[in-house]
This record gives C-alpha cells, structure tokens and sequence, in this order.
C-alpha cells in the first residue's frame, strides 16, 4: 500500500461569483467575461497540478460548497489580509504535513514539474518561492512556519516580492528560487497568455 504523502499542495480559491473575481480584467472586459476567465484559469491549475506524489488541499475564500467537480479535500480561508491566510494555512497544513506549498489560480504557466521541484528544493532549503515580474510571487512553500513572512508585508504591491526576501533573510532562512512566471491579472496577460497557449507543442 502507498504511504500516504506528506507534501502537501494547497489552492488558495474564491468562490466563483458575478463581480466578486478578477475585478481588474473585468474593467475591461466586462464581469462576466472576468468569471469566464477565472474558472477557466483555476480548471487550469488544478489539471497542471494534478499528481499522486502530493496531497492537495483547496481553500476556499467563502464556503466550500461550489466546484464540486473537484475531488479533491476542501477548507475555508480565515479572514483577515493575505498575510493572516497564508499564515494560518501553513499552520494548519503543516501541522500533519511535512511539506507545504500554497498557490492561487492566477498563474496557468504553472505545472506539476514545477511543483515538484518546489517540494524538492525543501529538503535543502527553509523556504521555496515563485517570483512574478510585477514584484509579487505566484508560490510559496515551507515546511516551517515562519509568521515573520507574512506581517508588515505590503500585499497588492510590487514590493511583495523583495520584503518576503528580506524577511526571510532576518529569520537567516535558506531560500530557493523557481522560474519567473507571470499571473493573469490584466486582459493583457489573458491575451499573452492565450498567444502562448497557442503556440505550444499538441501533446498527441
């Protein structure tokens, strides 16, 4: 019998609402065409990231009643800034979990191999993170928590990225780096994404 895995990838979600996702695109593009976006960007990440090597957790932003076509665990985000989230997320995951990665659904470049040299890197390293070129990050993963990550962080800014790095500098933690990737937040992205897409080998 398999043992159980003790990597442990988590989702971070919102409920899939009219004017509740994607506020940025919708601007726009208009509201529906931005919870078009959404649902098709996060069936996108959970087929990418699908694997037998990990657990995967979806947490949801409101209640775990939607997307019922995926099998897979689900809990509730607490409230608070992503910094109270994310914290909390960790604690509980690693809590029974040796590793934790946490991911929203904003990057489609992400994939399963990605994912599995995060959880590698964490054999040698205290923290993993996945830079986005606005200044962000599109992962993170630790298999402790580190609380100073995620206060006094300025969220929604492109200094995410280096005050992360600084803190963890402070805590004298070993940090590995995974490719730049981009996240869809702007029609633009939707479009470069869609270009990219496209443009990629058929898998037949």
């Amino acid at each position: 019998m398999k043992r159980k895995s003790k990597d442990c990838l988590v989702i971070f979600l919102k409920n899939p609402k009219l004017g509740n996702v994607k506020t940025r695109i919708a601007a726009t593009l208009g509201d529906q065409k931005a919870l078009d976006i959404y649902l098709e960007l996060l069936d996108t990440t959970i087929i990418n990231t699908a694997d037998e090597d990990y657990e995967t957790l979806l947490f949801f932003s409101e209640n775990v009643d939607d997307l019922s076509q995926y099998p897979y665990e689900r809990r509730i985000q607490v409230s608070g800034d992503l910094g109270n989230k994310l914290k909390s997320a960790f604690d509980e995951v690693l809590n029974t979990m040796d590793k934790c990665l946490i991911i929203g659904s904003d990057c489609p470049y992400i994939n399963n191999e990605i994912i599995l040299e995060a959880f590698q890197s964490l054999q040698d390293h205290d923290l993993v993170l996945g830079p986005t070129p606005d200044g962000g990050y599109y992962l993170i993963g630790l298999k402790q928590n580190e609380k100073s990550l995620f206060e006094d962080i300025s969220w929604s800014t492109d200094s995410v990225f280096a005050q992360t790095i600084s803190e963890a500098k402070n805590a004298k933690l070993s940090t590995y780096l995974l490719p730049i990737l981009t996240d869809v937040d702007h029609a633009s992205d939707w479009d470069d994404y869609l270009s990219w897409k496209n443009n990629q080998p058929s898998k037949a």
